[in-house]
């Protein structure tokens, strides 16, 4: 599980430089004089990436105090920082943010997450930002429960690429790796007996592939998006699972 944590890890670490790279040859390009040297705003784009992967996977890990204070966080930001071409989208984000991290219920926590992924979208449609990710490989194959999780997680980062880029592809191969082959409730407890709710659970997530294949719009890919990390906690909780961060 080690070597699959670290290219999991790796790959993130590589999306945050690609976008940068992406970002902030805009700001070159359009003769911007007012932003922060390279290294600083760089380092700004990483800590708003994995900051919002932060409160994506301590939902996941059922944590929803972690994810709210991630959120809170990533309201802190200083507009004044980033260029003055930036100044709109970014206080959006900001304030998007803000407003996200009073979220109450898990769900309302969840559908804030999702929420979160599009700001960053709309963030980077505002200052014409297509930002290129590292290729992925097919999601693993195999039945046991190790490979099914894998997938789940595969399924789960595309999504959420799919939402932040935003690239309906992405949102799309992620979808179908969901659906694909459903977990069986025995395989999902490493072969002990479950509950007939974690078999209902089971079942879910592969019809929020489903009908995520289907979606179209931001705000229906955000309430998806928000179900599926809602059961993927609640499934973790009964299951005494916690599981491991990228």
């Amino acid at each position: 599980m080690s070597s699959m944590h670290n290219t999991h890890k790796a790959r993130h670490a590589a999306t945050v430089w690609v976008l940068w790279s992406t970002l902030f040859g805009l700001v070159v390009g359009t003769g911007c004089d007012d932003a922060e040297p390279e290294d600083e705003l760089a380092l700004r784009m990483d800590d708003h990436f994995f900051g919002a992967m932060t409160a994506r996977d301590a939902l996941v890990a059922g944590d929803d105090v972690r994810a709210r204070r991630a959120l809170a966080e990533l309201a802190e930001l200083d507009v004044t920082v980033y260029p003055a071409s930036w100044a709109d989208p970014v206080e959006a984000f900001r304030a998007t943010c803000a407003r996200l991290s009073k979220a109450d219920s898990r769900l309302d926590v969840a559908l804030a997450v999702g929420q979160l992924a599009n700001a960053c979208a709309r963030c980077h449609r505002a200052v014409d930002a297509h930002p290129a990710l590292e290729p992925s490989t097919r999601w693993p194959a195999g039945d046991d429960a190790s490979s099914h999780m894998l997938r789940h997680q595969w399924a789960a980062d595309r999504m959420w690429e799919g939402l932040m880029v935003p690239d309906s592809a992405l949102w799309v191969s992620g979808a179908e790796a969901l659906a694909d082959a459903p977990l069986t409730p025995r395989a999902s407890a490493s072969k002990r007996a479950v509950a007939p709710s974690v078999s209902d659970l089971a079942r879910k997530v592969h019809t929020i592939g489903e009908h995520s294949s289907a979606a179209t719009t931001p705000a229906q890919r955000a309430q998806l998006y928000a179900e599926l990390l809602v059961t993927c906690a609640s499934c973790h909780e009964q299951l005494a699972v916690t599981p491991e961060e990228p």
